[in-house]
């Protein structure tokens, strides 16, 4: 039993692991992340030279300043851009603990952009790290009050970003569902019609050329079939295509049915 246990629990691990990223793919950038960049960087300068209980405001906005381009890239690359967020950041609330800027909180925003748009092995890393952080922030005087509240953080913004990446693989699970059933419905319609209008092509081509050479009326008769079998099929396939193209209503005519078998 205990072993079943354990190989359930790897399982589970190296399923976690080898998650695939979110879908859709992540947007590259947009004009809001410059502009989330630009106020990040206003709000670091001005709260630098405001506060007056930073005893050495100068290297935590230039670290703060250095670290912000990562916006930019948090969804492509958001491991490797919360890593250097905290390379950067980490080493300054360690060395000078009264010198945190609120501004500092953006780093909700890409551990948020981590669990929104990160692989399983993204995801399994960076908590790893962000929990030894936290640990580490502990022990070098930290109080359990700090401990609980940055932990909270931490799970509230990660639970935030698996909720929305939830709803949006979600919702283009329900989008594929859809074209695959239009791909089933099209390929129906082409059964049904456009192929039974080739089929009858086919049979009176043939039927026209066993019998054109000794009676030029029924090779006639043939050639009028096809041609309007053929108008048919033609009306049919752009009736398909303009609905694919634009997504305009097709005509809407009834299927054949047994009663049109003479036909």
């Amino acid at each position: 039993m205990v072993c079943s246990y354990d190989e359930r629990v790897i399982g589970l691990l190296r399923s976690a692991w080898s998650a695939p990223s979110a879908v859709p793919p992540p947007p590259r950038r947009v004009w809001r992340d410059w502009v989330l960049v630009a106020v990040l960087a206003v709000l670091a300068l001005v709260e630098g030279s405001l506060r007056t209980d930073l005893p050495q405001p100068l290297p935590v906005v230039l670290s703060l300043l250095v670290v912000l381009p990562t916006v930019l890239w948090r969804r492509t690359r958001p491991l490797l851009m919360l890593l250097i967020v905290l390379v950067v950041m980490v080493p300054i609330d360690l060395l000078l603990p009264d010198s945190n800027l609120y501004t500092g909180l953006f780093v909700t925003v890409m551990i948020y952009a981590l669990f929104r748009w990160g692989s399983g092995r993204d995801l399994m890393i960076a908590s790893g790290i962000l929990l030894a952080i936290l640990a580490l922030f502990f022990v070098s005087g930290g109080s359990l009050d700090d401990l609980i509240g940055g932990f909270a953080l931490l799970l509230s913004v990660a639970l935030l970003g698996v909720a929305v990446r939830y709803r949006a693989e979600s919702g283009q699970r329900h989008l594929d569902r859809i074209r695959m059933l239009e791909r089933e419905h099209l390929a129906r319609d082409l059964h049904d019609t456009v192929a039974h209008h080739i089929s009858a092509i086919a049979i009176r081509a043939q039927a026209g050329l066993a019998v054109g050479a000794r009676d030029p009326r029924a090779a006639q008769d043939a050639l009028d079939v096809i041609e309007k079998e053929a108008a048919t099929t033609l009306s049919e396939l752009r009736s398909m295509v303009r609905v694919l193209r634009q997504g305009e209503t097709a005509e809407l005519a009834p299927s054949p049915q047994l009663r049109d078998i003479e036909q």
